[in-house]
Protein backbone atom coordinates (compact mmCIF):
# COMPACT_ATOMS: atom_id res chain seq x y z
CA UNK A 1 0.00 0.00 0.00
CA UNK A 2 1.37 3.34 -0.88
CA UNK A 3 0.59 6.34 0.97
CA UNK A 4 1.76 10.00 -0.44
CA UNK A 5 1.56 13.40 1.52
CA UNK A 6 0.46 16.18 -0.46
CA UNK A 7 1.51 19.58 0.42
CA UNK A 8 -1.73 22.39 0.64
CA UNK A 9 -0.26 25.66 -1.89
CA UNK A 10 -1.61 28.81 -0.91
CA UNK A 11 -0.96 31.07 -3.78
CA UNK A 12 -2.43 33.44 -6.36
CA UNK A 13 -4.59 30.97 -7.49
CA UNK A 14 -5.72 30.79 -4.13
CA UNK A 15 -6.68 34.30 -4.10
CA UNK A 16 -8.65 33.84 -7.19
CA UNK A 17 -10.82 30.70 -5.80
CA UNK A 18 -11.95 32.80 -2.70
CA UNK A 19 -12.95 35.79 -4.78
CA UNK A 20 -15.01 33.77 -7.20
CA UNK A 21 -16.26 31.44 -4.16
CA UNK A 22 -16.85 34.80 -1.91
CA UNK A 23 -18.62 36.67 -5.12
CA UNK A 24 -21.05 34.14 -5.60
CA UNK A 25 -22.27 33.29 -2.27
CA UNK A 26 -22.03 36.95 -0.59
CA UNK A 27 -24.96 37.65 -3.41
CA UNK A 28 -27.17 35.08 -2.55
CA UNK A 29 -27.44 35.43 0.73
CA UNK A 30 -27.28 39.14 0.72
CA UNK A 31 -30.66 38.60 -1.65
CA UNK A 32 -32.20 35.82 0.35
CA UNK A 33 -31.34 37.20 4.03
CA UNK A 34 -34.57 39.16 4.02
CA UNK A 35 -36.69 35.93 3.78
CA UNK A 36 -34.78 33.28 6.29
CA UNK A 37 -33.22 35.86 8.54
CA UNK A 38 -35.94 35.56 11.59
CA UNK A 39 -36.25 31.67 11.27
CA UNK A 40 -32.53 29.96 12.57
CA UNK A 41 -33.67 26.43 10.27
CA UNK A 42 -33.89 28.43 6.81
CA UNK A 43 -31.12 30.32 7.28
CA UNK A 44 -29.06 27.33 7.76
CA UNK A 45 -31.11 25.32 4.62
CA UNK A 46 -29.72 28.58 2.99
CA UNK A 47 -26.25 28.30 4.11
CA UNK A 48 -26.23 24.50 2.97
CA UNK A 49 -28.20 25.42 -0.23
CA UNK A 50 -25.68 28.15 -1.00
CA UNK A 51 -22.43 26.40 -0.25
CA UNK A 52 -23.45 23.59 -2.32
CA UNK A 53 -24.33 25.10 -5.59
CA UNK A 54 -21.55 27.10 -5.64
CA UNK A 55 -18.71 24.84 -4.54
CA UNK A 56 -19.75 22.62 -7.56
CA UNK A 57 -20.11 24.73 -9.73
CA UNK A 58 -16.75 25.87 -8.83
CA UNK A 59 -15.26 22.43 -8.58
CA UNK A 60 -16.28 21.93 -12.29
CA UNK A 61 -13.66 24.59 -13.80
CA UNK A 62 -11.08 23.63 -10.52
CA UNK A 63 -11.51 19.84 -11.48
CA UNK A 64 -10.22 20.21 -15.29
CA UNK A 65 -7.16 22.27 -14.11
CA UNK A 66 -6.27 19.64 -11.37
CA UNK A 67 -6.06 17.11 -14.30
CA UNK A 68 -4.19 19.18 -16.62
CA UNK A 69 -1.62 19.67 -13.65
CA UNK A 70 -2.01 16.31 -11.96
CA UNK A 71 1.49 14.92 -12.97
CA UNK A 72 2.92 18.42 -10.95
CA UNK A 73 0.33 18.18 -8.13
CA UNK A 74 0.53 14.28 -7.35
CA UNK A 75 3.58 13.22 -8.46
CA UNK A 76 1.60 10.92 -11.23
CA UNK A 77 -1.17 11.34 -14.22
CA UNK A 78 -5.05 10.91 -12.49
CA UNK A 79 -7.55 9.85 -15.24
CA UNK A 80 -10.36 10.55 -12.82
CA UNK A 81 -11.90 12.45 -9.65
CA UNK A 82 -14.25 11.03 -8.04
CA UNK A 83 -16.92 12.23 -4.93
CA UNK A 84 -16.80 15.73 -6.26
CA UNK A 85 -20.43 15.83 -5.02
CA UNK A 86 -19.53 15.05 -1.34
CA UNK A 87 -16.90 17.76 -1.21
CA UNK A 88 -20.29 19.77 -2.37
CA UNK A 89 -22.66 18.46 0.37
CA UNK A 90 -19.39 18.92 3.09
CA UNK A 91 -19.33 22.47 1.93
CA UNK A 92 -23.06 22.89 2.71
CA UNK A 93 -22.69 21.34 5.52
CA UNK A 94 -19.86 23.61 6.41
CA UNK A 95 -21.65 26.67 6.20
CA UNK A 96 -24.85 26.06 7.30
CA UNK A 97 -22.63 24.63 11.24
CA UNK A 98 -21.31 28.85 10.20
CA UNK A 99 -24.49 30.27 9.98
CA UNK A 100 -25.69 28.16 13.30
CA UNK A 101 -23.07 29.42 15.30
CA UNK A 102 -22.72 32.89 14.03
CA UNK A 103 -26.56 33.63 14.87
CA UNK A 104 -25.71 31.96 18.61
CA UNK A 105 -22.73 34.17 18.86
CA UNK A 106 -24.45 37.32 17.43
CA UNK A 107 -27.20 37.31 20.10
CA UNK A 108 -25.09 37.23 22.86
CA UNK A 109 -23.19 40.37 21.60
CA UNK A 110 -20.28 38.87 20.13
CA UNK A 111 -18.52 41.45 17.08
CA UNK A 112 -18.07 40.29 13.59
CA UNK A 113 -14.07 39.83 14.24
CA UNK A 114 -14.97 37.36 17.16
CA UNK A 115 -17.80 35.65 15.25
CA UNK A 116 -15.91 35.38 12.40
CA UNK A 117 -12.78 33.35 13.59
CA UNK A 118 -15.07 31.21 15.98
CA UNK A 119 -17.60 30.05 13.75
CA UNK A 120 -15.51 28.91 10.87
CA UNK A 121 -12.88 27.44 13.46
CA UNK A 122 -15.71 25.27 14.53
CA UNK A 123 -17.11 25.23 11.17
CA UNK A 124 -14.32 23.48 9.49
CA UNK A 125 -12.98 21.49 12.69
CA UNK A 126 -17.07 19.49 12.41
CA UNK A 127 -16.86 19.56 8.91
CA UNK A 128 -13.24 17.76 8.19
CA UNK A 129 -14.04 15.65 11.06
CA UNK A 130 -16.84 14.26 9.42
CA UNK A 131 -15.32 13.71 6.18
CA UNK A 132 -12.86 10.99 8.19
CA UNK A 133 -15.59 9.56 9.97
CA UNK A 134 -16.99 9.15 6.36
CA UNK A 135 -13.96 7.91 5.68
CA UNK A 136 -13.58 5.06 8.14
CA UNK A 137 -17.47 3.67 8.46
CA UNK A 138 -18.93 4.43 5.09
CA UNK A 139 -16.11 4.76 2.85
CA UNK A 140 -16.68 8.19 1.33
CA UNK A 141 -13.92 9.95 0.31
CA UNK A 142 -12.49 12.19 -2.56
CA UNK A 143 -10.85 9.83 -4.73
CA UNK A 144 -7.96 10.12 -7.10
CA UNK A 145 -7.56 7.35 -10.05
CA UNK A 146 -4.75 6.83 -11.85
CA UNK A 147 -4.51 3.94 -14.85
CA UNK A 148 -3.48 1.34 -12.27
CA UNK A 149 -4.30 2.97 -9.07
CA UNK A 150 -7.29 4.33 -6.87
CA UNK A 151 -6.32 6.61 -3.68
CA UNK A 152 -8.16 8.49 -0.93
CA UNK A 153 -7.59 12.14 0.05
CA UNK A 154 -7.33 12.12 3.71
CA UNK A 155 -5.85 14.21 6.70
CA UNK A 156 -4.55 13.82 10.22
CA UNK A 157 -5.66 15.52 13.77
CA UNK A 158 -3.09 17.59 13.65
CA UNK A 159 -3.72 18.94 9.61
CA UNK A 160 -7.53 19.58 10.43
CA UNK A 161 -6.60 21.79 13.57
CA UNK A 162 -4.21 23.96 11.50
CA UNK A 163 -6.94 24.21 8.80
CA UNK A 164 -9.10 25.62 11.05
CA UNK A 165 -7.10 27.78 12.55
CA UNK A 166 -5.86 29.12 9.15
CA UNK A 167 -9.73 29.64 8.23
CA UNK A 168 -10.13 31.26 11.17
CA UNK A 169 -7.71 33.99 10.63
CA UNK A 170 -9.63 33.82 7.09
CA UNK A 171 -13.10 34.63 8.11
CA UNK A 172 -11.75 36.77 11.08
CA UNK A 173 -11.12 39.50 8.39
CA UNK A 174 -13.86 38.47 5.61
CA UNK A 175 -16.86 38.20 8.06
CA UNK A 176 -16.45 42.02 8.74
CA UNK A 177 -16.26 42.71 5.00
CA UNK A 178 -18.66 40.76 3.42
CA UNK A 179 -21.64 42.33 6.07
CA UNK A 180 -20.79 45.25 4.21
CA UNK A 181 -24.42 45.11 2.42
CA UNK A 182 -26.80 44.71 5.51
CA UNK A 183 -27.39 48.28 5.91
CA UNK A 184 -28.84 48.55 2.26
CA UNK A 185 -31.60 47.72 0.16
CA UNK A 186 -32.46 46.68 -3.69
CA UNK A 187 -29.85 46.95 -6.42
CA UNK A 188 -27.55 48.73 -3.87
CA UNK A 189 -27.23 45.86 -1.64
CA UNK A 190 -26.69 43.50 -4.40
CA UNK A 191 -23.75 45.96 -5.89
CA UNK A 192 -22.32 46.37 -2.27
CA UNK A 193 -22.26 42.44 -1.71
CA UNK A 194 -20.69 41.96 -5.02
CA UNK A 195 -17.92 44.56 -4.17
CA UNK A 196 -17.63 42.88 -0.34
CA UNK A 197 -17.69 39.44 -1.96
CA UNK A 198 -14.44 40.30 -4.09
CA UNK A 199 -12.24 42.58 -1.66
CA UNK A 200 -12.82 40.06 0.97
CA UNK A 201 -12.19 37.16 -0.32
CA UNK A 202 -8.82 38.77 -2.24
CA UNK A 203 -8.20 40.29 1.33
CA UNK A 204 -8.33 36.59 2.96
CA UNK A 205 -7.01 34.88 0.51
CA UNK A 206 -3.23 37.26 0.88
CA UNK A 207 -3.97 36.13 4.50
CA UNK A 208 -3.99 32.77 4.17
CA UNK A 209 -0.46 32.86 2.02
CA UNK A 210 1.06 35.17 4.20
CA UNK A 211 0.21 33.17 7.25
CA UNK A 212 1.54 30.22 5.59
CA UNK A 213 4.48 31.70 4.59
CA UNK A 214 6.01 33.64 7.65
CA UNK A 215 4.89 30.43 10.24
CA UNK A 216 5.94 26.63 8.63
CA UNK A 217 4.42 25.41 11.29
CA UNK A 218 0.79 26.10 10.14
CA UNK A 219 1.50 24.54 6.47
CA UNK A 220 -0.89 21.69 5.92
CA UNK A 221 -0.55 18.57 4.05
CA UNK A 222 -3.15 15.84 2.64
CA UNK A 223 -2.60 12.27 2.31
CA UNK A 224 -3.44 10.28 -0.54
CA UNK A 225 -3.92 6.22 0.79
CA UNK A 226 -4.18 3.62 -1.68
CA UNK A 227 -6.99 1.14 -1.66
Amino acid sequence: MINKDIAVNFSWRTVIFFICLETLTVPLVAMSNQIVIQNILLMAIMGFGVAFICILILLRFLKKIILRNSQRIFGFEVSKISGIWYLGILAGILEMVMFLVQDILFSHGWDDYRVGFISAFVSVAVTLIIYQIGIKLFNLAIKIRSQDSIFVIQTSVADILKLALLFGCYEFIVCPITGWWIPYLGLTKLFIAIASGIIGGASGGLLLIILTRLFRCLRVKFQLRQL
